[in-house]
């Protein structure tokens, strides 16, 4: 079996975004198929004009990456069909490999055809047998034993319990404050425009920016592996750059990064990793493999001109927003691990435990296809309203990404980030989370010496408590006197050394929902924070810096495709030819702070700002040579989230914004019901299965920001009808005038069965139709209060009154409490029997402090 299937590997916070602090009115404060043709669909048809999903394969190295990305030739210009015609896609290669029980072939990523063990397996001795893993084998091993499969069989050996191994990660921010001036300009220029001084926001972080992490690490030095990981953004780098050249402050800002990442671990890894990032601080979930290399790739070579020496095999995503089809621009570019905020473990486990105080919507049932054997575990002493679980979410795994056009598989290791223990360090430290009380309680869950748990406690390092002098000096110290007190049950370590220490097995993958830190929007798998629903006038200022970056993106693109970018030096210095400096701006539109900082003219402006700096460089180039790019599709978004989940309906709608300079033929969304409801390889593939294609509405986007873009994308949506509890994939395909196609990646969303579900996908009451005669069940997931009344919310006659129920203050309602949790983690009420007065319905939803959910219920009672 392979156990190496890319390359030789080695073995957020609840108060604050790497943006900014969501509660302040400025950033000054802060820094930063199997498939079937099942199921009813249908859609809108409308003519269509003028697409995430794909880019044209140039790339910021030689190796193309597109996944997703099919084109064709000149052909079909007579417009959006009357009756679209579904698509036949490419069929992916064979995988004939012949791999054995248990054992699978894949096409992986700069291998080829490989075979791989089925999640719960492992050929750890590489004899081409795939055997059960210890989660698998499931062994009773006695006391003062372990399960280790190691030696390519699941047994029990002697083993000590595995101390926690606890890392640290420090994020470092700041944006380009106005495209594309260097800060020291837009000092001079827009401290009126913005309300504040940029350089004030700087030197207010100046030991975080300078000596402090390295002094935090360096007091830690006699420690085997102790360090910390930290993330610069180019933005930041050459903003410091900007001041120390003007006088500013700051000069030799540089040197104490570079004796930190000078010091080694027993291991020789740096002590100060500092890992890689996008440029720009992009959300790289929302943009495109294309644009996602060049943000690396310029972040890579800035960061060599400063610090030089080795390079970080890992990356921190801005905002840690993750999303599986990063995986293949990121192995482009040479990254072997990311990390992941490990609730994106957690909520794509078909047991996850869902609690609504975590100001999160329900998973999706689409993304709970993890099945591994854990214990889910309730955190104390912080801020932790979900459970978490044990071992498996705070320890390093597989995660993949298949080509949807090709089947070629990319992987790396999520390296699981620590949500609610690294927004309490994020709080200030020793000084704030209680590292004794709170790591101690993963204690009885860490058994396996082979993949002991990894708690990565990671946020900001310039913000609130984790960005004070205390943090990295008193409160570090703290740290280290109390992990060298105790090395049998705690190290501190680098990412880095614990993954060649303890490296995933081969066959360990799992997949993680799409999703980021707590920072902001509690990091939802929708990135929400970058999508914001319209408001009342139905106007989005997100959406609308979408729609232009799209619309700039494809032209930058056709630039790209008629004369080369010159190299990544160019792009980064604004230099070169006219593509390096259409690049040169483009990318920096893509600042996600854009987004985050809503609400101001200026922010909102602003990627209107930067894409009208790049068009006229690509318009230069486009009028010189021939189109020859497909359209740019922006990742496509649906409403609801969960239809058919709770109060939501089952049907929905799909959203994106397509644009080609040679103006649109057909927009259309591609639909596929999947024939058993269970998520496997297949239906991440075009290949297979019975697609139905809607056409998509067209609407124009009114921008109103100000300068006013020189192009935006048309906005598109179309309808989705399915049958209730079915799995849909689908996604968009846009053809231009000349006949080139792009499509969207695969999206995948379960459909629930309407109105009468809890997150967890029980029903809400039980019986489904109650008589009179009945006991009805109201089953919860967390301590609640049920919010009821009867017959169009009216007072409850008194004989109905559960023990302990109060009436509401208006009078129509009572609360009656809900009583557990019983064995399987529900509360429930009783209710009835009806019998005496008579009631032909009960109104109710939970109320649980300032949440009310899921909304107004209502269930009908028979005679």
């Amino acid at each position: 079996m392979l156990r190496r299937p890319v390359r030789a590997l080695c073995a957020a916070a609840l108060l604050l975004s790497a943006c900014g602090d969501p509660s302040s009115s400025s950033p000054a404060d802060v820094t930063d198929g199997d498939a079937a043709d099942t199921g009813v669909l249908t859609g809108d048809t409308a003519g269509a004009e003028d697409g995430t999903a794909t880019n044209d394969g140039t790339t910021p190295t030689d190796t193309a990456v597109s996944p997703g990305d099919t084109t064709t030739g000149p052909g079909d210009t007579s417009g959006t069909p009357d009756t679209v015609t579904p698509i036949q896609p490419p069929v992916c290669g064979d995988c004939t490999l012949s791999c054995g029980a248990h054992g699978r072939c894949e096409h992986v990523q700069g291998v080829g055809p490989a075979c791989l063990c089925e999640p719960g397996y492992q050929d750890h001795d590489d004899d081409g047998s795939c055997l059960p893993a210890c989660a698998t084998a499931a062994l009773a091993c006695g006391s003062g034993q372990a399960c280790s499969d190691t030696s390519g069989t699941a047994t029990c050996v002697n083993a000590a319990k595995p101390p926690i191994y606890i890392a640290f990660h420090w994020h470092m921010h700041q944006p380009i404050y106005w495209p594309y001036e260097k800060i020291s300009q837009t000092e001079a220029s827009h401290q009126g425009d913005m309300g504040y001084s940029f350089y004030q926001i700087h030197n207010d972080r100046y030991g975080n920016y300078t000596s402090w992490p390295k002094n935090a690490v360096a007091a830690g030095a006699g420690l085997a592996h102790l360090g910390a990981q930290v993330s610069l953004s180019g933005s930041l780098m050459e903003n410091l750059d900007s001041m120390a050249g003007a006088g500013a402050g700051f000069g030799g800002w540089v040197d104490p990064w570079k004796q930190g990442a000078a010091m080694k671990t027993s291991l020789g890894n740096p002590r100060l990793d500092l890992v890689a990032f996008g440029y720009h601080h992009p959300l790289m979930g929302l943009i495109d493999p294309q644009d996602m290399r060049f943000q690396l790739a310029t972040h890579r070579t800035m960061a060599d001109r400063h610090f030089g020496g080795t390079r970080s095999k890992g990356i921190f995503p801005p905002e840690c927003a993750f999303s599986e089809r990063m995986i293949p621009a990121l192995v482009a570019e040479g990254l072997e691990w990311s990390f992941v905020d490990n609730i994106h473990f957690d909520r794509a486990h078909r047991d996850y435990p869902f609690a609504p105080e975590s100001n999160l919507p329900a998973p999706n049932r689409a993304d709970q296809t993890n099945q591994a054997p854990l214990s889910w575990e309730s955190l104390n002493d912080l801020w932790a309203p979900g459970k978490v679980s044990a071992p498996w979410g705070y320890q390093p795994h597989w995660v993949e990404y298949r080509d949807p056009a090709t089947c070629e598989v990319s992987r790396m290791i999520a390296v699981p980030a620590a949500r609610y223990e690294g927004n309490e360090d994020a709080r200030g430290g020793f000084g704030a989370l209680s590292y004794e009380k709170v790591l101690s309680q993963h204690e009885p869950y860490n058994t396996d010496p082979d993949h002991p748990m990894l708690v990565v406690l990671h946020h900001d390092g310039d913000n609130y408590g984790g960005g004070t002098d205390s943090y990295y000096h008193a409160n570090f110290q703290n740290f280290v006197a109390w992990v060298q007190s105790q090395p049998d049950r705690f190290v501190a370590t680098t990412v880095q050394d614990y993954l060649d220490l303890f490296p995933p097995d081969p066959d360990d993958v799992i997949h993680v929902e799409d999703g980021s830190w707590s920072g902001a929007d509690n990091g939802d798998p929708e990135f929400h924070k970058w999508n914001g629903d319209p408001a009342g006038d139905g106007y989005s200022p997100d959406r609308t810096s979408w729609a232009v970056i799209t619309a700039a993106k494809n032209r930058v693109l056709t630039a790209e495709a008629i004369t080369p970018h010159t190299s990544v030096d160019a792009i980064l210095d604004g230099s070169g030819n006219d593509t390096d400096k259409a690049w040169h701006y483009l990318l920096n539109g893509e600042t996600s702070c854009y987004w985050y900082w809503d609400g101001t003219g200026a922010w909102d402006s602003h990627p209107a700002r930067a894409a009208n700096l790049a068009v006229p460089y690509a318009d230069n180039v486009i009028g010189g040579g021939a189109d020859t790019v497909p359209p740019t599709i922006y990742l496509p978004q649906r409403e609801p989230y969960n239809p058919g989940l709770g109060n939501e309906p089952e049907d929905f709608d799909v959203w994106t914004f397509a644009y080609d300079v040679s103006g649109l033929a057909e927009v259309s969304l591609y639909v596929r019901v999947d024939a058993d409801g269970v998520r496997t390889g297949a239906n991440d593939i075009y290949a297979g299965g019975d697609w139905t294609a809607l056409a998509m509405t067209r609407t124009d986007v009114n921008a109103t920001t100000n300068p006013s873009p020189t192009y935006v994308a048309s906005a598109y949506s179309a309808r989705v009808d399915a049958a209730k509890d079915t799995l849909v994939d689908y996604y968009v395909l846009a053809k231009d005038s000349g006949g080139r196609e792009a499509r969207s990646p695969i999206m995948h969303v379960w459909v629930g069965s309407g109105g009468a579900t809890n997150p967890t996908g029980d029903p809400l009451w039980t019986p489904a139709n109650p008589t009179r005669n009945d006991v009805i069940t109201i089953v919860g997931t967390q301590p609640a209060n049920v919010h009821w009344g009867v017959d169009g919310w009216k007072l409850p006659p008194a004989e109905y009154w559960p023990a302990g129920s109060t009436a509401w203050t208006d009078g129509k309602a009572i609360e009656s409490p809900l009583s557990g949790p019983d064995g399987d983690g529900k509360y429930t009420l009783e209710l009835g029997p009806f019998d005496q007065t008579a009631v032909g319905e009960v109104n109710w939803l939970f109320h649980a402090g300032d949440d009310w959910y899921p909304g107004d219920q209502t269930i009908t009672i028979a005679p």
